[in-house]
């Protein structure tokens, strides 16, 4: 019952009630306004009209008045009699009550006749109403006020003869026609307010009788729907039964509407009780399809656990027996061996790597697809990872008789902090591909900054574009896009001709993506492909600039370029132009000598001549002979560009006039330098390869090795047999720990998978056996198959120093041996 009050108090009942009235008391107070406001304009423009008709018969009696004196005084001024004009005058004023003074004076404003008592005198005739009267040249009226009565002066010009004498002024008072002004607008407030409250009257009388007639209307109209309205709540929360109790009124809408909702009340009753049956069903359906969904999510979970166990045992079962292929391979390489031999060798090598890099690509999908690659953020030097890159790739380039040419624009930054790993994935997978599908012509890597670097601050991010543009087949428009798709590549006879399975670029897609870029393709066929990416990263918060000195030095010295290659002789004059250098370029060893002579005899020589080492017309190195022989007097310092097929050559580079060379693809960085040491020092220098470089002896070392594959351990023996390091052999875990603890190591190799005790947990006995003895911590190099990088944090987390990813190189073991007991 008590909902019910509820919801009449907040029924519609009482909007209609409220708005009815509302409405009615808008309308009664809009009417009441006009009305009272006609009635009050009515009496407001009757006043006027009374006021305007009392003053204008004042004016018709003053002109009459004015009219007859005038006459009488022009008379009496033309018989000199003034007398009789006075008496007139003085019998006007007696007969007409307003009529207060009359003034008559002449053009000098003297007056010579007045009825002014004293205190109108002192107020009229010196006042400025003498000279508006004196100025009139006609008959007129002047209105005003003096203190607190109001006058009007009737103004009439006096003539004698054909001369102006003077003017006759006769004053009125016009306080009889204030004081009826003043009545007649009493009288209109009385009347207006006697209106108003008779209008409000009514106007209450109406609302109240009307708001009861609502009332009673609302009620009746109303109240069938409050109920309606009560019942459908009840029904709403399941009470069908209350729709029994609804009466049915009249047979109008209302009585309709009852009826139908008493019809619909049945039926929701019907309808929710097949619901309540359908929905005990639907719970134990959706039971069942839960439970066959949980152990379809656990199928897959098992079977997605499986297969990255799978992927993780099959990669250390092939990684295992390849390290063994591949170390034999270059042992073999680097023994004597004849040119059948080295031929075969070279076959299974090369296979080796095209099998290895097949399983890298395998294993890198399957983590992409599985959101398991997480990009490091490390500092690193952006000139360096794609100077590595190109050096990679140039060996395939140049056997094939490309030319490799990498551009880094100028302002783009290269201290960054990111991942140079991925970035060196990237961008080698890329330069591989356009090696693969190039057979002539050149290979063009391009790195520059999409941002102003000087709206960059160290810390802050910057986006960098890298494209690799080739000069070979091209890809058709309509295969573009699905040679993206892993497993996929734009013909079917690719793979048959060129090799490789289509993992790369959609590994790479994603990769680019992780660094916050994307990666498209821009191709024709028969005019080559062009691949773009974006990547950011993150600018090193000290950002070195090491080449201002070596720039300054370039400032205005001629150099001249003889190179074959068009985009690499207009690359390294741009670089060399930025640097503030003279340049000029040649396409072949003739032309180069024909400028070299000219500049010669001009008296102003070439401070460098940048040979390439491969011209079309002829050999460079014989260049740069006729160089040495023919300009001996003049100090021209020559700076070859060979290809890494020019061994024999370079190591006969001072007798062919040769002062110091740079391999190609070539580092802005490393030309900069050694242009400015040559035109600095002034000497020859012969800057030697990696491979050249003279190093200083190796200490003899004791090494423990844990490994219990036959192969692998004379793969590394083998490997380190050249070099003054014993080893020790341990094949398992437990033995490594054995031996550890009996005798000192400066480096243990450590495998990771091994039978008995497994690297780890002999890393971590080692690990704690040194803490508790107060043993400075001994190198360990952890040696894995595996190569997830969740192995790599376990290796670190168990307390390894460094990790090795078999197969293991014998450069990067030695080097990792090198640095890791210096």
């Amino acid at each position: 019952m008590n909902k019910k009050k509820q919801l009449l108090r907040n029924s519609i009942r009482w909007k209609f009630l409220f708005g009815m009235i509302g409405l009615v008391v808008s309308v009664m107070t809009i009417s009441t306004y006009i009305q009272i406001d006609s009635q009050r304009t009515l009496l407001s423009a009757e006043l006027q009209q009374r006021i305007h008709f009392v003053k204008e018969n004042l004016v018709e009696r003053g002109s009459a008045m004015s009219y007859h004196l005038s006459l009488q005084a022009e008379d009496a001024l033309a018989s000199y009699n003034l007398y009789s004009f006075i008496r007139q005058v003085d019998k006007t004023v007696a007969d007409n009550p307003d009529f207060k003074y009359a003034i008559m004076m002449d053009t000098n404003g003297i007056v010579h006749i007045h009825t002014l008592n004293p205190e109108l005198q002192e107020t009229i005739l010196e006042n400025p109403e003498d000279l508006y009267a004196l100025g009139a040249t006609g008959f007129c009226t002047n209105e005003f006020v003096r203190g607190a009565h109001g006058f009007m002066e009737f103004i009439t010009p006096l003539t004698v003869g054909t001369n102006v004498w003077g003017v006759l002024r006769l004053g009125y008072s016009l306080d009889n026609l204030n004081q009826i002004v003043s009545d007649s607008q009493e009288k209109l407030y009385r009347q207006t307010r006697q209106m108003v409250w008779r209008s409000v009257l009514i106007a209450i009388i109406f609302i109240l009788v009307s708001a009861v007639l609502v009332s009673v209307y609302a009620t009746r109209l109303i109240e069938p729907l409050t109920e309606l309205a009560v019942t459908a709540k009840a029904v709403s929360m399941g009470k069908f039964s209350e729709a029994e109790k609804i009466q049915t009124y009249a047979e109008d809408e209302i009585g309709v509407l009852a009826k139908s909702f008493k019809d619909m009340a049945e039926q929701l009753k019907i309808s929710y009780r097949q619901l309540e049956d359908y929905s005990r069903t639907l719970e134990k359906k959706v039971d069942d399809r839960t439970a066959e969904l949980i152990a379809t999510r656990d199928q897959a979970l098992t079977a997605t656990k499986a297969k990255s166990e799978f992927l993780a045992r099959m990669s250390h079962e092939i990684r295992t027996p390849m390290n063994a292929i591949l170390g034999m391979a270059d042992l073999l390489w680097d023994s004597h061996l004849t040119a059948e031999q080295r031929k075969y060798v070279h076959v299974f090598r090369s296979a080796g790597e095209t099998l290895l890099a097949l399983i890298n690509d395998i294993l890198d999908l399957s983590k992409v697809e599985a959101g398991r690659v997480e990009l490091e953020n490390t500092a690193f030097d952006l000139g360096e990872v794609a100077q590595k890159c190109c050096e990679l790739v140039a060996l395939k380039a140049h056997e094939k008789c490309l030319e490799l040419v990498l551009q880094i624009q100028p302002g783009t930054p290269l201290a960054l902090t990111g991942d140079p790993v991925r970035l060196r994935q990237i961008l080698m997978n890329l330069m591989g591909n356009a090696l693969k599908f190039t057979s002539q012509g050149e290979i063009v890597v391009t790195i520059e900054q999409v941002e102003n670097i000087f709206l960059q601050s160290p810390g802050s991010g910057v986006t960098l574009m890298f494209s690799i543009r080739d000069t070979g087949m091209g890809i058709a428009p309509e295969k573009q896009d699905i040679i993206f798709e892993p497993f996929t590549q734009s013909e079917a006879s690719i793979s048959r001709t060129h090799g490789g399975t289509g993992l790369g670029l959609s590994i790479c897609r994603h990769l680019v993506e992780l660094m916050g870029g994307d990666l498209r393709l821009k191709s024709e066929p028969g005019h080559g492909s062009t691949f773009i990416f974006t990547a950011c990263f993150t600018l090193q918060t000290d950002q070195k600039n090491p080449v201002k000195r070596h720039e300054s030095l370039l400032m205005g010295h001629k150099i001249i370029i003889v190179d074959g290659n068009p985009t690499s002789r207009k690359m390294i004059a741009s670089l060399l132009a930025g640097w503030g250098a003279q340049t000029q370029m040649a396409e072949t060893g003739e032309q180069g000598l024909l400028k070299i002579q000219a500049a010669s005899q001009s008296q102003k020589p070439f401070d460098v001549v940048l040979l390439d080492a491969k011209l079309p017309d002829q050999d460079g190195f014989a260049v740069a002979r006729k160089i040495k022989e023919k300009f001996e007097p003049v100090p021209h310092r020559v700076l070859m560009l060979p290809t890494i097929n020019t061994t024999a050559q370079i190591e006969n580079a001072r007798e062919h006039g040769v002062n110091a060379y740079l391999f190609k693809p070539v580092n802005p960085k490393d030309l900069l330098e050694m242009i400015s040491e040559t035109v600095e020092n002034g000497l020859p220098n012969f800057p030697l390869k990696s491979s050249q470089k003279i190093n200083r002896p190796l200490q003899p070392l004791t090494i423990l090795l844990a490994e219990d594959a036959k192969e692998n351990q004379f793969v590394i023996r083998a490997y380190l047999k050249t070099h003054p390091y014993k080893i020790d052999l341990a094949v398992n875990g437990q033995i490594a720990v054995d031996l550890f603890l009996k005798q000192d190591y400066n480096l243990v190799l450590m495998d990771i998978q091994m039978p008995v005790m497994d690297g780890y947990e002999a890393t971590r006995v080692i690990r704690n056996w040194e803490k508790k003895n107060h043993r400075q911590p001994t190198p360990i190099v952890a040696l894995t198959a595996h190569a997830f990088e969740s192995v790599r944090q376990q290796c670190q987390d168990a307390g390894c120093s460094g990790y090795l990813s078999k197969p293991i190189k014998k450069a990067l073991l030695l080097k990792t041996i090198v640095e890791m007991t210096q």
